[in-house]
């Protein structure tokens, strides 16, 4: 004869329930919007050094981060609104500093690295925008970043990329 434990089943709601009120999803979030550009960074690098067609690859990157970047700065400059976290009066998930939430340089980044890699390996720039996605829904989560700072971050390096990749084919 079985023992009852007093502890209820883990069903799938209150798997879910425990994800969102208990410390899983607060450790994951914080690994995410804090740590996971790393692995984006460190993917992408792997990947520079490992292909054949280096000197287009970094090229290409250099330009997609540089433009994309310098972009955001404009873009901040011309549009400014403090940290979710700075509205409600709360703590973020993620230390960070109280500065203009927008764009998000974290997911530009993180898209960057991603578009630099798209023209040259797919299924690895599948991840990447992955990696990219997933920083962003943890950085609204955390809450450091509001969606439009996030669909921002990925505009200015889509038109970015997309106007490199075809300036690209008319210079050569």
């Amino acid at each position: 004869m079985r023992r009852h434990s007093g502890i209820a089943p883990l069903t799938p709601e209150r798997t879910i329930a425990l994800c969102y009120t208990g410390s899983y999803m607060t450790a994951l979030t914080v690994f995410a919007a804090k740590y996971l550009i790393g692995a984006s960074v460190a993917l992408a690098l792997a990947y520079g050094l490992l292909t054949r067609r280096k000197r287009e690859f970094w090229g290409y990157a250099a330009a997609v981060i540089v433009t994309s970047y310098a972009l955001a700065l404009i873009a901040g400059a011309l549009y400014s609104h403090p940290q979710p976290f700075v509205a409600l009066g709360t703590d973020p998930l993620v230390e960070h500093a109280v500065d203009n939430s927008f764009p998000s340089h974290h997911v530009l980044f993180a898209a960057a690295f991603a578009a630099s890699v798209t023209p040259f390996h797919l299924p690895l720039a599948g991840v990447l925008w992955l990696f990219a996605l997933l920083i962003g829904a943890a950085r609204v989560v955390a809450p450091l970043h509001y969606p439009i700072d996030i669909i921002a971050s990925f505009i200015i390096v889509a038109v970015s990329a997309l106007l490199l990749w075809r300036a690209r084919k008319v210079i050569t």
